[in-house]
């Protein structure tokens, strides 16, 4: 295997690919709260780029009145965050309690969770082709 001009054997290859980059020695992946923060800041981020966004803020933007739209907005936002938040609670604790059962559930339930993410996009992709998503919500 060549790797930066030089001739390396394939265990030398994974040495180089597990040293961090530059700007990731600063980062403890290991440390909880690192962990919750980068969590947030990915959920956060994925909130606010999706339609859910979008959505939210729509509503506020009609409304002719600045206090009703300030409140609209934290509403949102603050059932919406409840709301995922319950959710990913219960399903981690459910997921948690069945993994522990017997060897490889966890994997079981990693490789369920994935296929069922995949399916869910799959069907939302159809259906938003077929313009038929609307219909399917009504």
């Amino acid at each position: 295997v060549k790797l930066d001009g030089k001739l390396c054997s394939e265990s030398d290859s994974h040495e180089h690919f597990e040293k961090p980059c530059s700007w990731c020695v600063l980062i403890d992946m290991h440390d909880p709260v690192t962990q919750k923060v980068v969590s947030f800041s990915i959920g956060l981020l994925h909130g606010v780029a999706g339609p859910g966004g979008i959505l939210g803020v729509l509503p506020a933007v009609e409304m002719r009145n600045w206090h009703s739209s300030c409140l609209y907005l934290g509403s949102f936002i603050v059932t919406s965050t409840l709301c995922m938040g319950c959710f990913a609670a219960l399903y981690g604790e459910v997921t948690k309690r069945l993994g522990a059962t017997a060897e490889g559930m966890e994997l079981l339930l990693s490789l369920l969770s994935s296929a069922l993410s995949i399916a869910v996009g799959a069907v939302w992709f159809v259906l938003s082709l077929l313009g038929r998503l609307e219909r399917f919500f009504h």
